[in-house]
C-alpha cells in the first residue's frame, strides 16, 4: 500500500510546484502590466519611474509568499508621445518545503509589459 502512495504524493507535489510557478508568473505579469500602464499615464519620465515602482509594489504586495523578493525595473528612456514604457517585474518562487521532489530551493520568474505613451499628450 505504501508503494502506491509514493507516486501519488510525488504527483501531488508536482501539481503544487506547477501551481506555484503559474501563480507567481501571473502575479509578475499582472504587476508589470499595472506598472507599465501607470508609468505611461505620468506627466514626465521621473514621475513615470515613481508611478511604475509604486504600482508594481502595490500589485505584488497582495501576492504574499507566491511572489516573494519582488523587484521591478522601468525603462522610461522612450517617454515621448508615441513612445513606449517597458516594465519588468521579477520575483522568487519557493519550493523549499516540497521535500519529495528534487527541485531547487527557489526559482525566478518575471513578467514584462509595454505600454504606449499617448500620442496626443501635452508635454
Amino acid at each position: 500500500m505504501s508503494l502506491l502512495m509514493l507516486p501519488v504524493l510525488l504527483l501531488a507535489e508536482l501539481g503544487v510546484a506547477g501551481g506555484r510557478h503559474a501563480q507567481a508568473q501571473a502575479y509578475a505579469s499582472a504587476a508589470a502590466y499595472s506598472a507599465a500602464r501607470a508609468a505611461s499615464l505620468a506627466a514626465d519620465p521621473q514621475d513615470a519611474q515613481a508611478a511604475a515602482q509604486s504600482a508594481a509594489q502595490a500589485s505584488v504586495q497582495g501576492a504574499g509568499a507566491a511572489c516573494s523578493d519582488a523587484t521591478d525595473s522601468a525603462d522610461v528612456s522612450d517617454f515621448v508621445p508615441g513612445g513606449n514604457v517597458t516594465v519588468t517585474v521579477t520575483c522568487q518562487v519557493s519550493y523549499s518545503d516540497l521535500l519529495l521532489l528534487p527541485l531547487p530551493g527557489s526559482v525566478t520568474v518575471s513578467g514584462r509589459a509595454v505600454s504606449p505613451v499617448d500620442v496626443f499628450r501635452l508635454t
